[in-house]
């Protein structure tokens, strides 16, 4: 009796360590991605601020060069004809299509200076959240049986016997094991569900 109780304070101890540990790796998980984050919003903040500051200077320029263009334009002479009336329409009508279209350049060019930062910005996000992401470390688990002068790994005959009846280790996500001396066998419930064929021999 007092050799199974030594085998099993081990256990214990690893399944705390191991709680430990997988805690502590969360809260640097959670402590990285506030990093992060706090990081990437600094830098979404610059590049709206840059942005913000580009688009201003854009439309300085833009204002600027629609003014000298009107400056340019000579002082029109009152024509006594109709036929020069006409003439001098159209290149009014050029003028605004080439200031329109110089409105459309400008404002693509405050679109793609807006958007090369907020898309760098979501990159080194998802970067961070990957680089913060626990790696999943290999637990080595064990339970052994020890009584009538022979030793059981239980476990491994428990995920032996369910992979026997045709289903996957990677199914399982809970895993409870009784161990019935008096029975000589181990019963276990996969998931919650558990059946009488569920059922090992030590």
């Amino acid at each position: 009796m007092a050799e199974l109780k030594k085998a099993t304070d081990p256990v214990g101890t690893a399944k705390t360590k191991a709680e430990e540990k997988k805690t502590a790796d969360k809260k640097s998980v959670e402590e990285k991605v506030a990093k992060a984050a706090t990081k990437v919003a600094a830098d979404v903040k610059t590049g709206l601020t840059k942005a913000a500051e580009v688009k201003n200077e854009v439309v300085k320029a833009a204002e600027t060069k629609a003014a000298e263009v009107k400056a340019e334009k000579p002082a029109k002479k009152a024509a006594p004809k109709k036929t020069a009336a006409k003439k001098e329409a159209a290149p009014k009508k050029d003028a605004e299509k080439k200031e329109t279209v110089k409105k459309e350049t400008v404002k693509k060019e405050v679109v793609e200076k807006v958007e090369a930062p907020v898309k760098k910005a979501a990159e080194a996000v998802k970067k961070a959240v990957e680089k913060a992401a626990p790696k999943k470390e290999e637990v080595s688990e064990k339970i052994y049986f020890q009584a009538f002068g022979k030793e059981v790994d239980v476990l491994a005959a428990v995920k032996a016997d369910f992979e026997a009846k045709g289903h996957k280790l990677s199914e399982i996500k809970t895993l409870d094991i009784y161990i019935k001396p008096e029975e000589n066998a181990a019963y276990y419930v996969v998931n919650g569900v558990g059946t009488d064929d569920q059922k090992v021999t030590l």
